[in-house]
């Protein structure tokens, strides 16, 4: 369920055990703020979706007004009052121009919400996370726009398209949304590797926040490998694999 900032306040967090100590949701996302604003980041638009009838878990999506080719840096956010996942946070970016959303799938992990973990720890480790994150986006972002380098032709769209659709990628009900965005990217990027992948995100915008990150980690991996087989480029960026829960 998408919900606002200010909602975010309504969401109780569970009272802590011996064991275990929730962070709450918005003092996760208010810390996180803080700490881009410390760098000179600052948030250009962000978006919150819940899970569970008590919003025990949060994905959020944080656009930054950073910007390389005119791709927009991203940050994605979960948290967790459930145990499911420790807090964590992961690189994305956005292309502006066809609002695609990417995020890399692999999160920097805060350390697990033991009793000891103070507020003031996860502010700092915040700080150190971000940096990290920022790496990341940047070779995100270089990696993608190598991907313009990759001729494709028609037969190997096709090979791509069912192959993605067999990995769980491309659902088939989003066939014919998929052949549609291929075709505007396309027109926009010609004939290339970063085409088809422009057209997988962009089948993903109205997918909820968790599906798109999902998604686009089994998509980055896809197409590293991929690039793996007899090419005239070589593999430009390593295999994804989601952060241990």
């Amino acid at each position: 369920m998408k919900v606002t900032r200010n909602e975010l306040a309504a969401i109780t967090t569970p009272e802590e055990t011996a064991t275990w100590k929730p962070v709450p949701h918005l003092f996760a996302v208010e810390t996180l703020s803080t700490q881009l604003e410390n760098m000179g980041i600052y948030i250009r638009n962000e978006t919150f979706e819940t899970i569970g009838k008590k919003g025990e878990q949060l994905f959020a999506s944080f656009i930054l007004d950073q910007q390389q080719d005119g791709i927009r840096w991203s940050i994605g956010m979960r948290n967790s009052h459930n145990k499911c996942f420790a807090l964590g946070i992961a690189a994305g970016n956005h292309v502006t121009v066809c609002s695609n959303l990417v995020f890399d799938g692999e999160f920097v992990e805060f350390r697990r919400h033991t009793r000891r973990l103070t507020l003031t720890e996860i502010s700092a480790m915040m700080s150190s996370a971000i940096a990290s994150v920022i790496k990341k986006i940047q070779t995100n972002i270089t990696w993608q726009l190598n991907l313009k380098t990759r001729e494709v032709n028609e037969k190997e769209f096709k090979t791509l398209t069912f192959d993605a659709m067999t990995d769980g990628i491309i659902l088939p009900s989003k066939f014919a949304e998929f052949t549609n965005c291929l075709e505007v990217e396309r027109g926009i990027n010609g004939d290339c590797l970063y085409s088809f992948h422009g057209g997988v995100t962009r089948t993903l915008r109205e997918a909820n926040l968790f599906t798109i990150n999902e998604r686009t980690n089994k998509l980055h991996t896809f197409i590293h490998n991929y690039m793996q087989e007899p090419v005239d480029v070589e593999p430009m960026y390593p295999p994804y694999h989601l952060g241990s829960n």
